[in-house]
Parts: structure tokens; sequence; C-alpha cells
């Protein structure tokens, strides 16, 4: 048994049944860079008093793009600097002193009827209020995403209620316990995107219930995945089950669903239900904190900017020093070298690994055995596509063109008995054809 199949087993028989709200701390780090790494314009400086949802960066770009960034607590601004991120880049931050009283924490908020909101209002409301999706992991502004989509048929929104990588609970815990409000969020994002009709793909442990999907006043279609059964929750994994379930459907229009529609998670629906019914900015995420390091584990509910070591310390601090840090995930996720990175838009979870649970781990070179391409989905080439990395060998156009299918499972990462680097090398080599 595998890492990632020891963390898997655990997170199973732990859904949590509710999250913990963390406590408010004394400083929040909050990022002011977007995910295209340009920064956002910001006229406040140290000593400036900022109040809890205050815009504190706009993102630069048209008027429907982008996603500001807000004050997740009221206080005064101690310095604007950088600091690590999540990602393991470095990013610029506001450093905010926590004091003073809060705008929405806490308040009776009034709700708001959008159905009678245009496009161009949702879209500006996604803007203003920071809304952003984070279905691949990143903070990637929804309005953005719907504005630079050029599909001008087959417009679908496909919302996956469960996580893609077994280790992590987070987008289950979300889609099962705000179920009412995803789905209303997704609507809202619909009516947006200007979609056809809206996919969900639902766990079948899942305990949504199928009459939650009932009164959706426009087409859409629920598909049941084994979402244990890993690869199932990418882009294409979603598109194969969603085509597989319309072929039972005469004139299916569902047929026509492709890579270039909107994906999105449980996070982002929610965020953009609460922006546009509550006009209340994205300053809080959902965050799985676990690994036997821990003297305990949780759900937390707490507010971006917040240091995932103030975290730790609610879990109850270490019980022996973890050797690994892994962030979204043991399949998709990255590892970092310390718990000193702020909660981020696109953070889902945090895993502290004890030196028992990983393997030693030397790379070797490539033995040839075939593996990597044996458990691919796509059927790729992660050795030939490593081999090109590593010798700067030239490949034709149409092989290089193979490596925009590749989901970013990282299986081929998990077999390979060399410990290399394959779908990472895949990612190198469509990240260069992109800049071509």
């Amino acid at each position: 048994m595998g890492l990632s199949d020891l963390i898997s087993n655990r997170n199973r028989k732990r859904l949590f049944e509710s999250s913990v709200r963390s406590f408010i701390p004394r400083y929040t780090y909050v990022p002011f860079s977007d995910s295209t790494d340009s920064l956002g314009d910001t006229s406040l400086s140290s000593g400036d008093e900022v109040k809890e949802g205050q815009t504190i960066a706009i993102s630069r770009g048209f008027s429907t793009e982008g996603a500001n960034m807000h004050s997740s607590t009221p206080g005064k601004i101690d310095s604007i600097g950088t600091c690590t991120m999540p990602n393991g880049k470095i990013g610029n931050v506001v450093k905010i002193m926590t004091e003073g009283s809060f705008s929405y924490l806490g308040k009776s908020l009034k709700k708001s009827d959008w159905h009678s909101m245009s496009k161009n209002i949702l879209l500006d409301t996604f803007k203003t209020k920071g809304v952003a999706n984070s279905f691949d992991l990143e903070d990637i502004p929804l309005s953005t995403q719907i504005h630079e989509c050029t599909l001008s048929t087959n417009r679908f929104l496909a919302v996956r209620m469960y996580d893609e990588d077994p280790s992590r609970v987070t987008d289950t815990f979300v889609a099962e316990k705000f179920s009412n409000e995803v789905i209303e969020g997704s609507l809202i994002i619909a009516k947006a995107f200007e979609a056809r009709g809206i996919a969900f793909a639902v766990s079948k442990k899942s305990h949504v219930s199928a009459d939650e999907f009932e009164n959706i006043n426009l087409p859409s279609i629920v598909v049941s995945v084994d979402s244990d059964d890993y690869p199932q929750g990418f882009r294409q994994n979603i598109i194969d089950a969603v085509k597989k379930a319309s072929k039972n459907l005469e004139n299916s229009e569902f047929n026509g669903i492709n890579s270039q529609c909107l994906f999105i998670d449980p996070e982002t629906a929610l965020s953009a239900y609460e922006a546009v019914v509550f006009g209340v900015p994205v300053m809080e995420r959902f965050v799985h904190v676990g690994g036997d390091c821990l003297n305990s584990v949780a759900m937390f509910k707490t507010r971006i900017g917040t240091p995932v070591s103030f975290l730790v310390e609610q879990c109850g601090g270490f019980k022996m020093k973890p050797q690994k840090i892994i962030i979204n995930g043991i399949n998709v996720g990255n590892s970092i070298s310390t718990c000193d990175v702020p909660v981020t838009k696109s953070l889902k979870s945090v895993s502290f690994i004890p030196q028992s649970q990983i393997s030693i781990q030397s790379v070797v070179p490539c033995i040839r055995c075939g593996k990597c391409r044996n458990v691919c989905p796509e059927k790729l080439l992660p050795d030939l596509y490593y081999k090109a990395i590593m010798e700067n060998l030239h490949l034709s156009q149409e092989i290089r063109e193979t490596t925009k299918l590749c989901i970013h499972c990282n299986l081929c990462n998990s077999v390979c008995p060399s410990r290399l680097s394959l779908s990472q090398a895949a990612m190198l080599l469509c990240g260069k054809d992109d800049k071509k």
C-alpha cells in the first residue's frame, strides 16, 4: 500500500460532520496578485486602516475581467511585501494587523434576487467581489474565464461535486453541507456564462439528494461517478461521463460538451452565491488540515491570509515532526518546505506526513519499463516527454500536441520505479507550445 492509499483510506472514514471556524489571527497576509502573475493596483500603504471586506487591490484589465482582492479582517496595514505562497512561488501580500469591528461576520445580511440581474451585472459582481475559480487548484478569476470563452455553441457548465484527489475531502464536504447554495450558485454562474445547460458530476457515495436537482429551470444532467476509481475528477473524465450518460437521452444536447466549456468546483459556486445573493466578498475558504503528525485534524472555515501555521496551532500543534507538507492532495498537489504560508483562494488542504509514511525516493535513469505508458488514462508517452525535456530533443509537432491531453493526474509519477518527474515534463512541453 502506497502513501496515497494510506491517506485516502483514512480520509474516507472521516468525512467531517461540520467545519470549525478558525480563530481570527493577529496578522493576516492577504495576497493581491492574481493567477496570471500580473499585479493588481492598490493605493494603500503602511499605516492605512481597512475594513473587513474592503477592496485592497483592483484587478487590471477590462471591466468584466479579473477578481479584486479584499481585506479578510478589519485592522491596520502593517506592511506591503512578499511571502511564499502555497504553490511555492513568491507572491505579493498585504500584511494586516487585526483590530476593530467586523462588517460582515456575525451580521444579518439582506438577500438579493439575482434572477433579474443581467449577465453584465453578474460578471461585474464576480470581479468586484473577488470570485475565483479553483477547479484547477488555481485562483483564476471567474469573470476572466467567462469573458475569454469563445464558444458560440455548446456552452455548458460542468460542476464537479466531489474531490478529484481522493486524499482530500474539501470539495465533497462543501458540496454535501451546502448543496442548495452550491446548486443555486451554479445557476447564477450558468446565467452569466449563458450556458446551454448544466452537468453535475456527483459521487456515487454522495449524500446529496437527487430531489435537490429537480427544480433547476435550465437543461441539466446529473451523472454518477465512482470517485474512488482514480482518476475521475478531471475535465476529460467528466466529459466522458456526461457523454456516456447522454447516449440514453434522445437528441441530448449534452453530447456537445467539450474541454472549452466552463468547469467549476463547489467552492467556486458557493462563492458566487454569497457574492451575488448577499454581496459578500470572497474572504474565507474551507481548508482540510490533516495528517498523522497533528494532535487533531479539522475542516476549517478560515480567513484568506491566515497563516497555515496558525491553523496547526488550533489543531493542538504537532505530536511528531512532519517530514513532508503537502498542499491540495497527495496525487495532484505539491510539497512545500514550510507551513508559514497564507491561506489563498485556491488552497483546499494541507497534509502533514511523518517519516514513517515516506519511502526513500532516489532518482535514477529511466529503465524503459513502460509502466508510465500503461497506467496513463489518456494513453500518452510520459517517458518520451521526460527524455525530450532532459536531453533537449526535437519532437514532432504531432507528438508535442499530445501533451495538451495530459490531465495531470500524476499516475505516471506514482508508478515510475526511477522516481522521474514525468507529469511535470508533459506540463513543461505543453507550456513551451503555449508560448510560441
